[in-house]
């Protein structure tokens, strides 16, 4: 049965983007726990990590499988910072090296997005909505990228569809499960589709989530590490 689509003029889009504004997950600190399962063409992986972010400035993630840290990740601004514990090795990377392997560009803004459940918005000066049923759908043109953000009722959001037509990417979220222990609500279970040649699709299930207790971001590397 096709969707009963109503087009928003000016004034009533606003109120919808300040009403899906007003349900975003702020926070100075933030930590949880994930459980993250990848499955692409070649079978299905499960690891779990510890993720802790300072906004706008730092976000940390330890990867473990089978209660062994593998993996410890700093990301700022301007680079990514990885231990490989298992081969030994750190790395040092910029946010151009991975944009070679997502869906869609990105910076630490978009990742630290992507991990607090904030609506991504390229250029909020071109902002449109319209009405499906009982929810909202916004597009948002960007110069080289577009968003389309299907909220729920309550202006939570339900899924976000990110174009980016000079790369030919596009990245498919899904949000479920919002939990409303904090002040704002905060999607414990997520979709990523990758929409890759190998057809990647990320699930995260979030637990133990905390906000605005002081947090520390411990990243040594060993000197014998290459």
């Amino acid at each position: 049965m096709k969707k009963n689509q109503v087009l928003v003029d000016t004034t009533n889009t606003q109120q919808v983007r300040d009403s899906m504004m007003s349900r975003n997950f702020e926070f100075e600190y933030f930590s949880a726990k994930a459980k993250i399962t990848l499955a692409d063409d070649k079978g299905t992986r499960t690891f779990n990590a510890s993720i802790r972010i300072k906004h706008d400035s730092a976000i940390w993630v330890s990867f473990q499988s089978v209660g062994i840290e593998g993996l410890r990740l700093l990301a700022n601004k301007d680079s990514i910072y990885m231990i490989d514990r298992l081969n030994k090795k750190f790395y040092v990377y910029d946010y151009s090296y991975f944009n070679e392997y997502t869906s869609v560009e990105v910076d630490y803004q978009i990742f630290e997005e992507l991990i607090s459940g904030i609506p991504i918005l390229f250029d909020e000066k071109k902002l449109k909505a319209k009405k499906e049923d009982s929810t909202y759908v916004l597009k948002n043109d960007g110069k080289k990228r577009t968003s389309f953000i299907q909220l729920n009722p309550d202006y939570t959001l339900l899924d976000v569809n990110l174009v980016d037509s000079t790369m030919g990417k596009s990245l498919k979220l899904k949000y479920k499960n919002y939990n409303r222990d904090n002040t704002k609500p905060f999607a414990l279970e997520r979709e990523f589709q990758l929409n890759d040649e190998q057809h990647t699709v990320v699930f995260v299930t979030f637990s133990k989530v905390k906000i605005d207790e002081p947090l520390k971001f411990p990243f040594n590397v060993k000197e014998k590490y290459e």
